[in-house]
């Protein structure tokens, strides 16, 4: 556990934003690191071979950033004697009184596997918004039976706020909102809670799928629920789906087309996902269209339709950019997402008792695969 330093940031400086550079990388963590006073004033940067080994890059690229603190009046050079910091001008030193935020949860550890790519982004993304306050996270990984996190730990790190992110003990999130610490879950949970979350709003998603579906003359509507290590976190969206059937008429069975990946102590089955849509596939009433609410399942619907020679329309959710879309389906909005959170665990910080739960929209984009069944 450790306030956000030059360790932690080099491990989050691999994938930015897409329009983002290294030295766009670099440039901002030296000047938090200037601006929260790692270096005072006239306090000597170490040499640029030193910082290019850091930061694992040439001399030439951290001339390059050194060249831009000058322009921003950071830095200053001394022929002969190396570069210098300098008074942090006023706007940096509001800015840079922002509170301190712990980050907490599976997320926060970045390690590979199921969601880790997700995961990783998110951070990403809180920290390019923390960046644009000055503002210090702490990280503090995942809960364990030794490592519980109480108020008065966070308060000894400096943290003023807690943003739980992925597989985290939903019992501290409580235990801390309770103590009047502030608290935002970065996942709705699937029962009501009277915690402060934000997260993207699966069911305009679901609902805009199922339309675009009916449109297209579909009436046999498969949805696909990915594994996950986060329990229950669809459940709520399951009623929502029936709902919406039975408005467009669509009588049927309809725990048959809700494919969920099971959970059995932490480890799923995606293989069974894919068995489960091959057996619909091949029932008296198979569906001709399904949602993904996540990209990875694609794979598997596309297997299922070799398998069987079925042509399904495919919606799927999950992408990171536009680009990256290989079907039609919702883009998240990860820049959107981590403001949206800094943005709630500050309020609460500035009013304890606030009541926050807000949902991020999330962007469509048509591949032409909604089609006509047949």
């Amino acid at each position: 556990m450790s306030a956000v330093s030059k360790d932690s940031i080099l491990d989050l400086s691999g994938e930015g934003s897409p329009t983002e550079t290294k030295l766009d990388r670099i440039v901002a963590h030296l000047s938090q690191r200037v601006t929260l006073g790692e270096w005072q004033e006239g306090k000597a940067l170490p040499s640029r071979n030193r910082l290019a080994e850091e930061y694992g890059v040439s001399p030439s690229t951290i001339s390059n950033a050194i060249s831009q603190l000058q322009k921003a009046g950071l830095v200053h050079a001394v022929p002969s004697r190396g570069v210098f910091a300098s008074a942090v001008d006023q706007e940096h030193s509001q800015k840079a009184v922002a509170p301190a935020v712990a980050l907490r949860g599976s997320y926060v550890t970045a390690e590979e596997g199921q969601g880790s790519y997700y995961g990783r982004s998110l951070v990403h993304a809180i920290w390019d918004a923390a960046h644009e306050h000055n503002a210090p996270l702490i990280l503090m990984p995942g809960a364990s039976e030794h490592s519980r996190l109480t108020r008065q730990l966070c308060q000894a790190q400096g943290a003023r706020g807690a943003i739980f992110l992925g597989r985290a003990a939903p019992e501290e999130a409580h235990e801390l909102r309770a103590a009047g610490f502030p608290v935002v879950l970065a996942n709705r949970p699937a029962a009501p809670t009277p915690l402060n979350y934000v997260d993207y709003d699966h069911a305009q998603a679901l609902r805009d799928t199922i339309r675009r579906f009916v449109e297209a003359g579909h009436q046999r509507i498969a949805v696909i629920i990915p594994p996950t290590n986060i329990l229950n976190f669809y459940d709520w969206l399951k009623p929502i789906f029936i709902e919406l059937l039975c408005d467009y008429g669509l009588v049927t069975n309809f725990n048959r087309y809700w494919l969920d990946g099971h959970h059995v102590e932490g480890a799923t089955d995606e293989r069974l996902l894919e068995e489960n849509l091959i057996a619909l596939i091949r029932s008296e009433e198979p569906p001709t269209a399904v949602l993904c609410f996540s990209y990875s399942n694609i794979a598997s619907v596309r297997r299922a339709e070799e398998e069987t020679g079925a042509k399904l329309s495919i919606v799927a959710m999950g992408y990171h950019r536009a680009i990256d879309a290989k079907v039609s389906g919702f883009v998240l909005q990860q820049a959107e997402f981590g403001k949206a959170l800094l943005k709630a665990i500050y309020r609460a910080i500035e009013e304890p008792m606030v009541f926050i739960q807000q949902l991020i929209p999330l962007i469509y984009v048509d591949k032409g695969t909604v089609l006509p069944p047949g």
